[in-house]
């Protein structure tokens, strides 16, 4: 009897395990293989062999069906900083280790693994590929100032296949602010001559709700064209103290371009051609050159004399070379 009471709760566990495995969600296969396996077969080769030609078919056969997969590798979140700076750390330990065992127990290699395996099915698809770019689109809104691999796909669609995607998500004022300005400047970094009346007034919403993810791109992008001193300029001072030396040479270089109007910078911008780092005080020196020369002169003679030499010799050049 109990044996019997045995086999049966065995038999329904067993049916329990095997419903949740059907449910768990199985990547697309072809021919037997699945998509991860046709993508490594199809992307590591260069030259048309036939295995390479097989594999890259199969992957085109698999079609749309894998683009969930696609974007669910290209998701994937990137290793803490930590882990990475630990591989690095141990130099002391074998090669064989700090190489291949400590990124495999860390989930680096799983996350490098999976986003080539994303570049490189995106790449075989091609334009097949293209009904995935509002997904893509939320990826780099999702992620830190819109750093992620899903941009260097955008880039492969092409600007006429991704512009119509993104003009859409930028104007539809029901999306996520996140989702609204990584479309704005995916627009604005493929065609910056474009005008459209929802980038400038997004842009200074960013900056006045101090966006976390967000409010210094769209500082650097008002200012690149000009637009919205009062708010911009203030902004980009108070960044020329920020612990970040990116941020800091981002905005003391950002800030040349509103030049004279800009002289509410002076006196910070003279401070940072003393800032511990070299890039940040060569940005200071360039603005501080296009906004008071004056300034320049007088707070780094050395500086304004390298301007002014600098300047002699490309207007030299452009004599000599019209």
């Amino acid at each position: 009897m109990r044996w019997r009471k045995f086999l049966i709760g065995l038999a329904v566990f067993a049916v329990l395990i095997a419903s949740v495995v059907a449910l768990i969600p199985c990547e697309p296969r072809y021919n037997g293989r699945t998509l991860s396996e046709w993508i490594r077969d199809a992307a590591p080769r260069r030259s048309p062999d036939p295995e390479t030609t097989r594999a890259i078919e199969a992957v085109r056969h698999i079609g749309t069906n894998g683009l969930p997969w696609l974007i669910k590798w290209i998701s994937a979140t990137e290793p803490p900083a930590w882990k990475v700076k630990l591989t690095k750390a141990n130099v002391r330990l074998p090669q064989w280790i700090r190489l291949r065992v400590l990124p495999r127990l860390l989930g680096i290699n799983s996350y490098n693994l999976h986003r080539r395996l994303a570049l490189d099915g995106f790449l075989i698809l091609g334009p097949d590929a293209t009904p995935a770019v509002p997904e893509l689109l939320e990826i780099i809104a999702a992620s830190p100032q819109g750093r992620s691999p899903a941009s260097g796909v955008l880039d492969g669609f092409g600007t006429a296949t991704v512009l119509p995607h993104a003009l859409s998500a930028l104007t539809n004022r029901a999306n996520p602010i996140n989702l609204r300005v990584a479309a704005a400047l995916w627009v604005n970094r493929a065609t910056p001559n474009i005008e459209t009346e929802t980038i400038i007034p997004l842009m200074t919403q960013c900056i006045r709700e101090n966006n976390p993810n967000w409010a210094q791109v769209a500082a650097l992008l008002l200012a690149y064209r000009g637009a919205e001193p009062a708010l911009v300029i203030p902004y980009l001072t108070n960044r020329l103290s920020d612990p970040m030396p990116d941020t800091r040479w981002s905005a003391a270089s950002a800030l040349r371009a509103y030049q004279e109007a800009a002289s509410n910078a002076v006196p910070a911008l003279v401070k940072a051609l003393g800032d511990s780092h070299p890039i940040v005080q060569q940005c200071a020196a360039d603005s501080l050159y296009e906004i008071d020369p004056v300034a320049l002169e007088k707070a780094a003679p050395a500086k304004a004399q390298e301007k002014e030499q600098m300047l002699r010799s490309f207007q030299q050049e452009r004599t000599s070379n019209p």
